[in-house]
């Protein structure tokens, strides 16, 4: 599940921004990159630790071609690092000890982990992972079999992570990948703070759920929504009163999200014609933190149409037959998704023929719950 927030102490990076890397000298290290699209701009390296604290290493600036080289005396370690740049940003996991890093690629392509990187074994793997991952590629065995043979604990962990996030259903894969890291870096600075995550999952997994916390409560009524859609024509769930409504709100660089889709389409398939349907209101857009990040208004306004193309490119790609898709292309900002409390995604609420709660976040007895109401 995909958190706005910090959870459990370690932090989480989102999978649409992943890259990775690698290299280790005992003479120092050199990152070296071409970013074509970011020319004469501020390059930083960054090394990242738990709680989200992060150590500038080395900056520089890129040339007219967007060529950059950032100089490191001291050898850098096994970690999650971080080049930003503009309004671009790509995280690499290093593992394997190599004295250059190279990396090749567009600001665009730093989103979706379009990036070539050379230097690194572990980098290469990864990187080729996460843009699968990113894109919709791989699902759930194939990322499991990759966690399960990686010999990159830090690259498991990480994939763990983008992939599944704190959900507990997904406990085992986050708990045998905690025993991986533990086992090559018992006194690395991740290594305590995930396998106590993995370990709360565990726990969270072993209790009773309570999808009913938060400020939605089964029985009352819908909040009202109404918003665009792709083709800026408005919809108003309020309309849809006579119909039984699951309400998802999802976005296209949620991997659980994307993931759980395939069950909502065979659910909506199925009862459509005894009058089920979907309201899905994305959270794809920029957000006023992420805003900040864009050195001009046009860069900003590149970005939105970049973002509203990948969430009608996820619409299709998912087969997300229904009409009712929604936007405010404000991320976590959206006020729909603040009405309803919701804080990670996906985040699912059954509405009843009469427009009230029957349900709140029913994803695995979607089917059963549905019936109820039907």
């Amino acid at each position: 599940m995909h958190m706005k927030n910090i959870s459990l102490g370690l932090f989480i990076l989102t999978i649409i921004t992943i890259a990775s890397c690698g290299a280790i000298s005992s003479k120092g290290t050199n990152i070296t990159g071409t970013i074509s699209d970011a020319m004469n701009m501020k390059v930083y390296f960054d090394r990242l630790g738990p709680n989200n604290t992060t150590t500038l290493l080395g900056e520089s600036t890129s040339d007219g071609d967007g060529k950059f080289t950032i100089k490191l005396e001291e050898p850098i370690t096994p970690a999650i690092y971080r080049i930003r740049i503009g309004s671009g940003k790509t995280f690499l996991i290093i593992e394997d000890p190599m004295p250059n890093i190279s990396v090749r690629g567009t600001l665009e392509g730093m989103k979706t982990a379009d990036i070539t990187v050379m230097g690194s074994e572990s980098a290469s793997e990864f990187m080729q992972a996460m843009h699968l991952l990113s894109t919709g590629k791989i699902n759930v065995d194939d990322i499991n079999d990759y966690i399960n043979n990686t010999p990159y604990p830090l690259c498991a962990m990480q994939m763990a992570i983008n992939a599944f996030g704190n959900q507990p259903q997904f406990y085992a894969i986050h708990k045998k990948s905690a025993a991986a890291l533990l086992a090559k870096y018992p006194d690395h600075e991740y290594t305590a703070g995930y396998v106590e995550f993995a370990a709360n999952l565990e726990k969270a997994a072993s209790q009773p759920s309570n999808n009913s916390s938060g400020p939605i409560q089964v029985g009352m009524p819908a909040p009202e929504i109404q918003l665009s859609g792709p083709d800026g024509k408005i919809y108003t769930l309020s309309d849809l009163k006579g119909k039984v409504v699951l309400l998802d709100f999802w976005a296209s660089w949620c991997g659980p999200c994307r993931k759980a889709n395939p069950h909502v389409v065979e659910t909506y398939n199925k009862y459509k014609d005894k009058g089920f349907t979907v309201f899905s209101v994305s959270l794809d857009g920029i957000d006023e933190r992420t805003k900040a990040r864009y050195p001009s208004t046009e860069q900003y306004e590149e970005g939105i149409s970049q973002s509203k193309k990948r969430w009608i490119e996820a619409i299709e790609k998912d087969q997300l037959a229904w009409p009712y898709h929604v936007s405010e292309l404000s991320k976590w900002d959206t006020q729909a998704a603040k009405k309803y409390g919701v804080s990670s995604i996906p985040r699912t609420f059954l509405i009843d023929r009469d427009g009230n709660i029957a349900a709140v976040n029913p994803r695995t007895n979607l089917e059963e719950a549905l019936l109820k109401v039907l």
